[in-house]
């Protein structure tokens, strides 16, 4: 037998060399920067000019909700370098606290017991202050009457700072915090009674959720403090008196009122602060909106035409959505706004194309139509600054 024949059957079998998992896979990770490309360019044909928010998940506490939070206190209610207390100094329900104890043997082992600051207080009141916070902290839907009862600081620990807000704002949209939403190749800033440096004959009316600032005599003017991006292309702006935007409105760069804000004084702090002044106008908050995105979204709407009713303002069937990787991670709640078409999109479901390492190639999303007397429907309204 010949010795190349031996060798052979030997031998194990070779693999094939132009082939390897690893190589393919490399391949397949330089399509997607190409294929990504070609959505984008295949968005800029029948398409519509897009902008995305993302809900935000923290932010400051909205003045819509029971009660105000001080510049002192974080995000979580807490004071710099303390434990959370359950009510302030100023409520009915002082002298309070919770701490580790020992003797706390209802569920077999130490655990969080409610005890009095003051050694002298009497065991009926201290009782009852702590059936009052047991109330707070257990109840459900079924008790919350127990709560609404209550010192309006609980009420506001409860309620505002939780479980978000039930009441129809136009500064976070029902969400309890500010901002709301973070919109993609925007900053958004908005100024409330929070931000202001200086006044003059203006009052916070603190009966209005969310807080009113209130004009007391003619002249008068808030002075409020704005980071301008370095980088921006253009900007909007509106001053709102909860969900109406006050027609005529203009923001000031004296308190004079003569000089209104123009892309020349943004031009000349970008990178900078600059403050503004709202004189003699009565309103809850301003929003400003820098475009910072050079390359804009584009997304393609599939029957627009069969789906909408622009008579009725309403939708009669789902809205499919196609937008490019680029958009970030969408979910649902997110909103959609189209502003050559002064239509606003709440995002439903949103499936999306990815390769097995959960590589965006593509969005679809399915949107609904806003109404006009829903509060989102006017979040990106403004007047541009030229």
């Amino acid at each position: 037998m010949a010795n190349w024949l031996k060798h052979a059957r030997s031998s194990q079998p070779r693999r094939a060399r132009n082939y390897t998992q690893k190589f393919a896979q490399r391949r397949l990770d330089e399509t997607i920067a190409p294929f990504h490309e070609q959505v984008e360019n295949a968005l800029y044909v029948d398409s519509n000019l897009a902008v995305i928010f993302h809900k935000c998940e923290t932010g400051r506490p909205c003045t819509c909700s029971h009660d105000p939070v001080s510049d002192e206190v974080d995000q979580s209610g807490s004071n710099q370098g303390e434990g959370p207390t359950l009510v302030s100094e100023r409520s009915d329900s002082n002298g309070m606290s919770f701490e580790m104890v020992d003797n706390d043997d209802i569920f077999g082992e130490p655990g969080q017991q409610a005890r009095p600051n003051m050694p002298d207080m009497a065991w009926s009141e201290r009782k009852a202050k702590e059936i009052e916070a047991g109330d707070l902290i257990l109840s459900d839907g079924m008790h919350r009457d127990q709560a609404e009862g209550n010192d309006p600081v609980i009420s506001a620990f409860d309620d505002g700072l939780f479980s978000g807000s039930s009441i129809n704002c136009g500064i976070c949209y029902s969400r309890g915090i500010v901002p709301a939403f973070n919109p993609t190749g925007y900053t958004w800033v908005t100024l409330t009674n929070y931000n202001i440096i200086e006044t003059s004959s203006y009052n916070v009316d603190q009966s209005f959720k969310p807080f009113k600032m209130m004009p007391q005599s003619e002249g008068c003017w808030i002075k409020f403090a704005i980071n301008v991006p370095k980088y921006f292309s253009e900007c909007k702006y509106s001053v709102r008196d909860n969900l109406t935007v006050i027609s005529g409105a203009t923001l000031y760069v004296d308190p004079a009122g003569k000089i209104p804000l123009n892309k020349g004084i943004l031009n000349s702090v970008r990178g900078k602060t600059i403050e503004v002044y709202v004189v003699e106008e009565e309103f809850t908050h301003v929003s400003i909106y820098f475009q910072q995105d050079s390359d804009p979204l584009r997304v393609n709407v599939s029957q627009e035409n069969e789906s909408l009713d622009y008579t009725r303002s309403s939708t009669i069937g789902q809205l499919n959505v196609i937008a490019p990787a680029r958009i970030g991670m969408v979910r649902n709640s997110d909103i959609l706004v189209l502003p050559e078409r002064h239509l606003v999109l709440k995002v439903n479901d949103a499936p999306r194309k990815t390769t097995s390492r959960r590589t965006v190639i593509e969005w679809e999303l399915t949107c609904r139509a806003l109404q006009g007397s829903e509060a989102l429907s006017g979040i990106f309204e403004g007047r541009k600054v030229y």
